[in-house]
C-alpha cells in the first residue's frame, strides 16, 4: 500500500516553519550562553582593572620615595620618538598628522638635553591672598642656589581656569602649595590633581602669626593628619607688633616693629630638597617625556581610525548585502504563503 501525502505544499510549509523556529530557539539559547560569559568576564576584567588601579595609587602614594634612573628617563624619551616615527610612518599623504609630527619632534632633542638642567624651577601656587607674591620675595633673598622661582595665577577663583593654573604647576620641578588654615575641599582637590600628575611639592601653611598658638597647633595637627608629610608652617610676612619701653622719667614710649619673616623652617626643607635637584630634574623630565608620549600615541590613533573608515564602510555595506542576500527570511516569507494559500 502505497502512502500518499496530502496536500504537500502545506506540510512543507509547515515543516519548514517548525524548523525555522527550533533554530530560532537555539539561537536564542546561544546567546544568552553567551551573554553570560561576556558578563563574566566583563566581571572579571572589572576585578583585574580595580586592582591594577590600587596599585597605580600606592605607587604615586610611594612617588616621593622613589628614586629615578637616568636610564629610565632615557628610555622614556626613546619610546617617545618611536612613537613620534610611528606616526610619521603611517601618516602617509595627512598633512595635517605630519605637521604635527615634525612639532612633536622638535621637543625630543629639548628633553635630552633637559637631563643635564642644573637650575631648578620652582612653582608657588595656591589661592588668593595667601602670600605668593611675598613668600617669593623673602625666598629670592635667601640666597637659594640657581633657582628660578615662578607664581602661578590664583586658584579657587569663579572664572580661572584651574585647569590650566595645574598644568602650569606641573611642568615646575617642585611646588609650593600655600594655604591659610586647614585645607577646605577644593583646596584638597587641587592638591590630588598635583599628586595624581607624580608631581612633587609641599604644603605651605602660611600666615600662622594671624593664629593663636592653641589654633595654631590645631591646624598643624588637622593638616598633617590629612596630608601626611611634607608640610611647614611659615610667616612670610609676619603682622606688626606693638613694643613698649619704659623710661627712667617714668614715661612710656611705644612704636610698631615689624617681625622677621619666620621662613627657618622652608629654608631648611628647601636646601634638604635641593641637595639632590639632579633627582628633581629628572623626574620632570620623566613627565614631559611621559606626556609627549601620551600625546604622539592620541595622534596615532586618530590617524588609524581615519584610515580604517573606509574599511569599516566597505565591510558594512558587505554584511548589508549578505542580509539583505540570505535566504532564511525569504523562506520564511515563502511558507507563510504556502500556509496561507491551502487555507
Amino acid at each position: 500500500m502505497v502512502w500518499k501525502l496530502k496536500r504537500p505544499i502545506l506540510v512543507g510549509g509547515i515543516g519548514l516553519s517548525f524548523s525555522l523556529w527550533m533554530l530560532q530557539s537555539w539561537h536564542h539559547q546561544l546567546m544568552q550562553l553567551t551573554e553570560y560569559s561576556l558578563l563574566s568576564l566583563l566581571a572579571v576584567g572589572g576585578g583585574l582593572w580595580l586592582i591594577k588601579q590600587n596599585r597605580s595609587k600606592l605607587t604615586e602614594e610611594q612617588l616621593d620615595e622613589m628614586t629615578i634612573a637616568r636610564a629610565t628617563v632615557e628610555n622614556t624619551i626613546a619610546a617617545s620618538a618611536s612613537a613620534i616615527n610611528k606616526l610619521v610612518e603611517i601618516a602617509g599623504d595627512c598633512q595635517e598628522a605630519l605637521d604635527k609630527a615634525t612639532l612633536l619632534q622638535e621637543k625630543i632633542p629639548y628633553l635630552q638635553n633637559e637631563l643635564d638642567r642644573e637650575s631648578i624651577k620652582l612653582t608657588v601656587t595656591g589661592g588668593k591672598s595667601v602670600g605668593k607674591t611675598t613668600l617669593i620675595q623673602v625666598l629670592q633673598q635667601q640666597n637659594l642656589e640657581s633657582v628660578k622661582f615662578e607664581e602661578t595665577s590664583p586658584l579657587f577663583i569663579q572664572g580661572n581656569c584651574d585647569t590650566a593654573t595645574i598644568d602650569d604647576a606641573v611642568k615646575s620641578d617642585f611646588v609650593l602649595f600655600l594655604t591659610n588654615g586647614d585645607l577646605t575641599e577644593t583646596e584638597y582637590q587641587s592638591w590630588e590633581q598635583l599628586k595624581a600628575e607624580n608631581q612633587r611639592l609641599m604644603l605651605v601653611y602660611n600666615k600662622q602669626d594671624q593664629c593663636l598658638p592653641d589654633e595654631r597647633a590645631s591646624v598643624l595637627l588637622s593638616l598633617k593628619q590629612r596630608i601626611g608629610r611634607n608640610i611647614v608652617a611659615t610667616a612670610a610676612s609676619p603682622q606688626p607688633i606693638k613694643v613698649r619701653k619704659h623710661l627712667d622719667d617714668n614715661s612710656v614710649q611705644e612704636w610698631m616693629e615689624q617681625p622677621a619673616p619666620d621662613i627657618e623652617d622652608l629654608t631648611e626643607q628647601l636646601n634638604k630638597i635641593l641637595a639632590d635637584r639632579q633627582q628633581l630634574v629628572w623626574a620632570t623630565t620623566m613627565r614631559k617625556a611621559q606626556l609627549l608620549k601620551t600625546e604622539t600615541k592620541s595622534l596615532l590613533n586618530g590617524v588609524r581610525k581615519l584610515q580604517a573608515n573606509p574599511v569599516i564602510e566597505q565591510y558594512q555595506w558587505i554584511s548589508a548585502a549578505a542580509a539583505f542576500a540570505n535566504p532564511v527570511p525569504a523562506l520564511d516569507i515563502l511558507a507563510t504563503v504556502a500556509i496561507n494559500a491551502q487555507w
